[in-house]
Formats: C-alpha cells, structure tokens, sequence
C-alpha cells in the first residue's frame, strides 16, 4: 500500500467517522424526541384515565343516590301513612269515647295529663 493509498483511506476512515459522530447526533436528537411524544402520550393517557374514572364513579354516585332517595321516599310514605293510621285510629277512638269529658279522654289519648 503506498502512501497516497494510505492517505487517502486515512481521509476516508476520518469522513465516516464525522458521518457516524452526524448519525449518532440525529439519532440521539430523534431518541430526545421520541422520548418527549412518549412522555406526553403518557400525561394525555393518565388525564384520560382520570377523567373516564371522574366519569364512572360520578355514575355510581348517581345511580346509588338515585336508589337510595327511591329508598327514602318510600319508607318516609309508609312512615307518614302510619301516622295517618294512628290519627285515624285516635280519632275514631276519641270519637267513640265514654261519655263525659271528650277533651279530657283526648288528652289522656295522647298522653297530656295537663
């Protein structure tokens, strides 16, 4: 191998080194890159998530308060029908009361002995 041989692969070998220094930069600028697309895909991911979780347990919410308000209106009209009831039965008995003193019997009734 002559010299001028010897040159001009020292030449070559230095222009593929400058090549490859310009291909591991790119590389390491695109990996740079895919890094920050993948961080913001996960960030855009988790506020997803999050907002389909705010969603689902906002349904769960309603449904279970919607059960338990069907659950409270029926119980509050059995309770109030039997107030009704006991009115009713008062009522009836007061109306059937011994003779003498009704308000007096109405009163013993409900427990005023005022």
């Amino acid at each position: 191998m002559s010299g001028a041989d010897f040159g001009s692969l020292v030449d070559q070998l230095g222009a593929a080194s400058l090549d490859g220094r310009d291909v591991i930069r790119d590389l390491r600028s695109e990996l740079k890159e895919a890094r920050r697309v993948i961080r913001e895909l996960r960030e855009a991911r988790d506020v997803e998530v999050d907002r389909v979780m705010r969603e689902r347990v906002e349904q769960a919410v309603e449904s279970g308060l919607a059960e338990y308000r069907e659950t409270i209106k029926v119980a509050m009209d059995e309770a109030v029908a039997k107030v009704d009831r006991e009115f009713e039965r008062l009522f009836l008995t007061y109306m059937r009361g011994r003779k003498g003193d009704r308000a007096a019997d109405l009163r013993t009734l409900l427990g005023d002995d005022g």
